[in-house]
């Protein structure tokens, strides 16, 4: 972001640049050095055509660059450039200034790929940072934003996967697609990261992740990572950051939209879907299919006792969200989201042993958003988030505490007060209670209440 701020000016002209006083002595110098430099040295050439196509901003980060460059040479140059014949010259530029100039050039040629990692749009509309509306501009925390575009133009299948281009973010994973997944913000551990669908929790109690390697691609629209820590408005899960992700929304006229693909490793993609908004409802669904034959993630070579066999992948997802407004100040919205996926894994008993999982990530949101008058916004949202797994062997349910199951049931009631113009006040209560049940333990319940003020 700081780069993109930086180098933003487009007021420096290209056709305005001068011959520095420098490379005026040179040129008029006994030889011309810049001449001599262009016959030894052809990236010089490079560059200044590079230069003469180049931004304003790419002239200016150039320009900075060469006079660092020749701060450190000035006691050099100095001493030589009066050695008649340019003898010590061509002996120190030789080692000194070709490499310059390469780096030089080598910076010039990156900064087109910079530019186009760092074009972050700053009026975004965020709203995990502070959980209302806000540009992303006028965000404190550090905020990133992968949108729709980007999510096509990743080729990414699921969401751990695009997250690993994210800043600051990083992905443990035991395999290909679907196999387990840790996320990691700023070297925070996996259970201090907290992951939101539409705002609803989805996480694991027993082993404190989320199980975002479920998560396909087909059904998100854009997903927000706030990184640090912001546990005054998510409550401790969020010391290391909140990732939220978004599913697809109804957006203008209503159509459809229907994609496939085919990989090596037997990999095949299918996803369809409808969308848009009649009148005052907006509506959209989505269904997905993945499936792969994966690799085998563990090499029989170095452990014996493991199944050669590839460990594939197969999801189905399928999402729907509804909205409707009664008018200008009052809507109710209602969502449902739901993956299953059947995932095979390595195990260490014995070379015939298969080992498999039943994994499922579900959840269901009611919200009500109303303008109470002109200054206060209230919005209540009841929700349930399901993480459910269950572990086979040899088709077979595996020993006792293989099945564990987290029920998230959530009651969130949000109010922003306008105060004045651009001072907004946020009060709300947020009630959280996670019932976690096995075929060891039928339920144990958890209960907590947290007020945000």
């Amino acid at each position: 972001m700081i780069l993109y701020a930086c180098a933003a000016p487009a007021t420096v002209s290209k056709q305005s640049v001068p011959t520095s006083h420098c490379e005026q002595s040179w040129e008029g110098g006994t030889p011309g050095l810049l001449t001599s430099l262009r016959a030894r040295i052809p990236a010089l050439g490079k560059v200044q055509e590079m230069l003469r196509e180049a931004h304003g901003w790419q002239i200016a980060v150039f320009a900075m660059f060469t006079a660092y460059i020749r701060h450190l040479l000035s006691p050099c140059i100095s001493c030589v450039y009066n050695v008649p014949g340019g003898v010590a010259w061509n002996n120190l530029t030789g080692n000194i200034m070709k490499k310059s100039y390469l780096i030089a050039a080598f910076f010039c040629a990156l900064s087109p790929l910079a530019h186009a990692a760092t074009d972050i749009n700053l009026d975004e509309i965020v709203v995990t940072a502070t959980r209302f509306e806000q540009p992303l501009k006028q965000t404190l925390s550090s905020t990133s934003v992968i949108t729709q575009e980007d999510i096509k133009n990743s080729q990414a299948t699921d969401v751990a996967t695009i997250l690993r281009s994210v800043a600051g973010v990083e992905i443990s994973q035991s395999g290909g697609t679907g196999k387990s997944t840790y996320l990691y913000l700023r070297g925070s551990s996996q259970s201090q990261v907290l992951v939101l669908l539409d705002g609803v929790r989805i996480n694991s109690a027993t082993s404190g992740t989320t199980s975002i390697e479920h998560l396909m691609l087909d059904q998100i629209e854009r997903i927000e990572v706030v990184r640090g820590n912001v546990s005054s408005l998510y409550g401790s899960e969020a010391i290391g950051g909140v990732v939220q992700i978004f599913t697809k929304h109804g957006h203008g006229a209503p159509v459809f939209n229907a994609s496939a693909g085919i990989g090596s490793h037997g990999t095949q993609r299918m996803a369809a879907g409808f969308g848009g908004s009649v009148d005052n409802t907006d509506l959209n669904l989505q269904v997905s299919r993945f499936m792969t034959e994966g690799v085998s993630a563990l090499n029989p070579a170095l452990v014996p006792t493991t199944n050669p066999d590839n460990n594939g992948y197969d999801n189905t997802s399928v999402s729907a969200n509804v909205r409707h407004a009664f008018n200008a100040d009052h809507s109710l919205a209602a969502s449902v989201f739901n993956s299953q996926g059947y995932n095979q894994f390595d195990g260490y008993n014995l070379p015939t042993d298969s080992y498999s999982s039943d994994v499922r990530v579900s959840k269901f949101s009611l919200t009500s958003d109303d303008r109470l008058n002109e200054s206060w916004q209230s919005k209540i949202q009841l929700a349930q988030g399901v993480d459910s797994q269950q572990n086979f062997k040899n088709s077979l349910p595996a020993t006792p505490g293989s099945l564990y199951k987290t029920t998230n049931q959530q009651l969130t009631w949000q109010n922003t007060l306008q105060l004045a113009a651009g001072k907004q006040l946020l009060a709300g209560v947020e009630y959280l209670r996670q019932q976690v049940s096995s075929d060891l333990q039928p339920e144990i319940g958890r209960a907590s209440c947290r007020e945000r003020v």
